[in-house]
């Protein structure tokens, strides 16, 4: 695993990470690398200035860990989702804080195992969706059965509307800030739409509050 990876300034990625590989000394400007770490290296500090209390947050997906370490200097728990092997190898490498649960899978409704696809080699490996039936576990926001929750953070390639779905039951309890990927043409691939995510998330009193580098939040009404 480690001939796959690199470890370029201070942070661990996977060397295919966009149109070129990126090394030691440079990440082209579309590599996931490069984007986090630079064009929207803030979203973490934006999304959680919306979370009035930062006990626990629950993030999907990690990726290489370089949001995920934001959010362990942010909350006292991080409970984080990665399903691809080389991210989730460097999610480790680069997140070793005692406050953080790593989970190699994927979010969704039901407890399941799924295939990993990518058809976008511009994102490297940050672009693996779920297609149809694999090896991958899938766990449930619920399976966390957790007594308190402030943040839920989604960015799993337009399968969104399942690990809410799985969630519900957290939702209902915890009321937590919820925040979704909203990118049309991933959320396609599942035959849903924003407007689907909205209705799920105003059957249970939320309204939407502000955009976050095109993540959408919704916060519960009880709350505002």
């Amino acid at each position: 695993m480690e001939n796959k990876v690199v470890l370029h300034k201070g942070v661990y990625w996977p060397k295919k990470d966009g149109v070129e590989e990126i090394t030691s000394s440079y990440a082209h400007p579309l590599s996931t690398c490069f984007l986090l770490m630079n064009t929207f290296k803030d979203v973490p500090q934006n999304i959680s200035s919306f979370v009035d209390k930062k006990d626990v947050i629950i993030q999907a997906g990690g990726n290489a860990g370089y949001y995920v370490m934001q959010y362990a200097n942010i909350f006292k728990r991080v409970y984080t989702f990665e399903p691809d092997p080389i991210n989730f190898f460097c999610l480790n490498m680069n997140v070793r804080s005692e406050n953080v649960y790593k989970f190699q899978g994927c979010l969704g409704q039901v407890n399941e195992c799924v295939n990993l696809f990518n058809t976008n080699e511009t994102l490297g490996h940050g672009g693996s969706h779920v297609n149809g039936k694999g090896y991958t576990p899938t766990f449930t926001i619920d399976n966390l059965n957790l007594e308190t929750c402030d943040l839920i953070h989604l960015d799993i390639e337009g399968y969104e509307k399942f690990a809410l779905l799985g969630g519900i039951n957290t939702i209902k309890r915890c009321k937590p800030v919820i925040v979704v990927e909203n990118y049309g043409p991933w959320l396609q691939r599942y035959n849903t739409n924003i407007e689907e995510i909205e209705q799920i998330l105003l059957h249970e009193m939320y309204v939407h509050v502000g955009i976050v580098q095109g993540d959408r939040v919704y916060k519960h009404r009880s709350l505002i």
